[in-house]
């Protein structure tokens, strides 16, 4: 195809993508979503057949972010009044997720990125409690040292030559952080 020609593959059961991993050599594309009724918040695009699969177990959840390690991905759920927000966990490319270990108490997830020495940590961007670490890999967090002051924090991007260098997306301006959290 010549730039700049799409090709739309429409979605039924959900209305928005809030997030993508593609998977390499599978041409697969997953998907965060906000789902109808009873339909999971996280789907499996097969890039040849134009398929969608729905990820069972996170039924009635959006997931706004989707990242993707050196061999594991994390997705992470928002929070609503029935259920906490959450972090998934997928060692097989996508296929099968788990429920991770418990997030804070009383945070709505919004994004997630991975930093460190081989993508070892974990920081996690909230909006209403700004970040938290976790350095395994989602078993503890913690807060940073210095926080940004703007506690409601939109997306992550991570410098692709050093993945110390953080830029948090603030709901008015971005904080950054040289030292990985």
């Amino acid at each position: 195809p010549l730039p700049g020609q799409w090709t739309s593959i429409p979605a039924t059961d959900f209305t928005e993508i809030r997030s993508m991993a593609v998977v390499p050599k599978q041409n697969k594309l997953l998907a965060g979503v906000f789902p109808n009724k009873d339909v999971s918040g996280l789907q499996i695009l097969d890039l040849e057949s134009n398929q969608w699969t729905a990820v069972p177990g996170i039924e009635n959840h959006i997931v706004p972010d989707i990242i993707q390690g050196d061999t594991r991905y994390y997705a992470i759920q928002f929070s609503n009044p029935e259920n906490p927000g959450a972090l998934w966990i997928s060692d097989d490319q996508g296929v099968t997720w788990e429920p991770g270990p418990v997030l804070p108490e009383s945070v709505d997830p919004r994004c997630l990125v991975l930093t460190g020495d081989e993508n070892a940590n974990i920081l996690l961007g909230t909006v209403n409690n700004g970040i938290y670490i976790s350095e395994d890999q989602g078993e503890t967090w913690i807060t940073p040292d210095t926080p940004p002051e703007n506690m409601r924090v939109q997306s992550f991007a991570a410098d692709p030559e050093n993945n110390l260098h953080i830029i948090a997306g603030l709901s008015a301006g971005i904080a950054e952080t040289q030292d990985g959290g």
